[in-house]
């Protein structure tokens, strides 16, 4: 029998790491999923350091490296928000590495179950918390439309140059995927599997370059148009589209979307 499995993380604030304290919140969530599911792992920035030591600094807090960079100017919003969002937490680097763990090596997941990675902070998106007696069945569900193991919705209408700096899509595409939409990266599924792994892995390769990763604007603006953003959603989008460029993967993928990050609200993407 296809065993499912929620894996999640969240921080526990001072003097433990430079996020906020959800330990509550991941509690009560754990606890509100764990009935309709086979396992629930939630990670912190430390339990993620300590179980992986040799990806410890895939959470530590970069913020001093933004602000320190010489491309940082003191006013660019882009880089402000970056600071407050993904700097504290390594700029996410640790999220395709653990999810390629539990594709590869975590104990009792087998091959061809089902892991979904979710946000843990349901008090700020009330809807994170909806359907979870469901999500079993919509995983499935979600990848088997997919013809793929691996599902990711898109962002509602956010395009890539609203979401990845220029140098990032100059490097992977080009600037005719200004517009191409990009992905939610709260949300990842798969089916642990040769496919899954591939994926993943390649995922986790690119947020290793930390040219790929971090938000510091292009030292020569190639795509004006284009949001100096990144981390690893971005990442994530440009490799999406990179894999449908080259016909690895479907090109209508996903052909359900998530609306409004409610996983009981699921819609035929337009095409």
């Amino acid at each position: 029998m296809v065993k499912f499995f929620l894996v999640t993380f969240f921080t526990e604030g001072a003097p433990h790491d430079a996020g906020a304290d959800l330990s509550d919140t991941a509690r009560e969530y754990a606890d509100m999923i764990r009935p309709h599911c086979d396992g629930v792992f939630a990670y912190t920035p430390r339990a993620f350091a300590r179980e992986f030591p040799d990806l410890a600094g895939a959470v530590a807090d970069k913020t001093r490296d933004v602000l320190d960079h010489p491309q940082c100017s003191a006013g660019d919003p882009h880089l402000t928000a970056a600071v407050a969002r993904w700097a504290k937490l390594g700029f996410f680097q640790w999220k395709p590495h653990l999810l390629l763990r539990f594709a590869t090596s975590a104990p009792g997941v087998a091959e061809g179950d089902i892991v979904m990675y979710h946000g843990v902070d349901f008090r700020k998106y009330p809807q994170y918390a909806r359907g979870v007696d469901g999500w079993r069945g919509t995983s499935a569900y979600l990848l088997d439309a997919c013809r793929y193991d691996v599902y990711v919705t898109h962002d509602n209408g956010t395009r890539l140059k609203h979401d990845v700096k220029g140098a990032l899509i100059a490097r992977y595409l080009d600037a005719s995927f200004a517009d191409v939409e990009g992905v939610w990266g709260d949300l990842v599924i798969f089916r642990k599997s040769l496919q899954s792994r591939a994926f993943l892995a390649r995922w986790a390769a690119m947020c290793d370059d930390p040219a790929n990763l971090q938000p510091y604007p292009d030292a020569v603006p190639r795509h004006p148009s284009f949001i100096h953003h990144s981390a690893d959603q971005s990442v994530l989008g440009v490799l999406v589209n990179v894999l449908k460029r080259d016909g690895a993967l479907p090109r209508d993928w996903p052909p359900v979307v998530v609306m409004r990050r409610d996983l009981t609200v699921l819609w035929p993407r337009a095409s």
